[in-house]
């Protein structure tokens, strides 16, 4: 009898440490469960954070970038509506003394002396626009003559000399001296030709100005580039990037008419 209320106690107190043990795995599986929500549900949280710094990040960017876009495109514009004016009046002052401009006062004076033959009601204003195209014609003829016996007289220089020699001989070294002598008799012979570059360009190089002194001088783009140290094909594009920095187009011909005339 004793040994089956021994065995009675025995079964229901080690069901009832079964029950127990079983509930606190029960507690520490749930509780494991819910720290991993949590951490998974934090990881969540911080990987939004993440990408919202990012976002915020990304849009500063691309403001920046459109604001840089903006104030870069509206200097670009203002640069290049400088150099169109540029370029025009360059291209007045080249047309005025071209050789165009005298055949269309020709064409203007016979036009006038038709029209003179058919109506001498006008004929005095027509004799004074005569008389003033035909006085413009020869203030261009005398100005190309006289730049003519200028150029001419410049060439026997003896600063001009030792360039052309230069070109020519190795052995003959120029110096800045030399570059400085050229510059200043160019603006004594032709009125403040580096000023005038400098009007067209005001951030013009000292390299660039060496170059239109040689352009003046009539140095070929071989002279040239055996002076400046460089190839021709290196004195074309020199030539191209100034007449496009002076009057907006990368045309080489605009830079030699604007300092043969100059």
């Amino acid at each position: 009898m004793y040994a089956d209320s021994a065995q009675h106690y025995w079964e229901k107190s080690s069901a009832q440490t079964n029950a127990e043990a079983m509930a606190r795995m029960t507690a520490v599986y749930n509780y494991q469960q819910t720290m991993n929500r949590n951490a998974k549900l934090e990881e969540a949280n911080l990987r939004g954070d993440v990408r919202s710094i990012l976002l915020w990040a990304a849009l500063v960017v691309v403001a920046s970038v459109g604001v840089a876009l903006f104030l870069y495109t509206k200097k670009r514009s203002a640069e290049q509506r400088e150099r169109a004016v540029k370029q025009l009046h360059a291209a007045e002052e080249r047309y005025r003394r071209s050789e165009a401009y005298v055949e269309e006062n020709e064409k203007k004076i016979a036009s006038l002396e038709t029209q003179l033959a058919t109506s001498a009601q006008e004929r005095e204003s027509m004799e004074v626009e005569i008389e003033k195209y035909k006085a413009l014609n020869r203030q261009q003829e005398a100005l190309r003559e006289l730049k003519r016996l200028a150029d001419r007289s410049f060439s026997r220089n003896p600063v001009c000399q030792r360039f052309y020699q230069a070109a020519r001989d190795k052995t003959v070294c120029l110096d800045k001296s030399d570059w400085t002598a050229l510059q200043k008799e160019l603006d004594t012979a032709y009125a403040g030709f580096t000023g005038q570059l400098y009007a067209a360009l005001s951030t013009i190089k000292n390299q660039e100005i060496r170059l239109c002194c040689l352009l003046k001088i009539k140095m070929t783009n071989k002279d040239m580039a055996v002076l400046l140290g460089r190839t021709p094909s290196a004195i074309t594009r020199a030539r191209e990037n100034l007449a496009h920095k002076m009057f907006g187009i990368a045309d080489g011909s605009y830079l030699d008419d604007f300092v043969e005339n100059a």
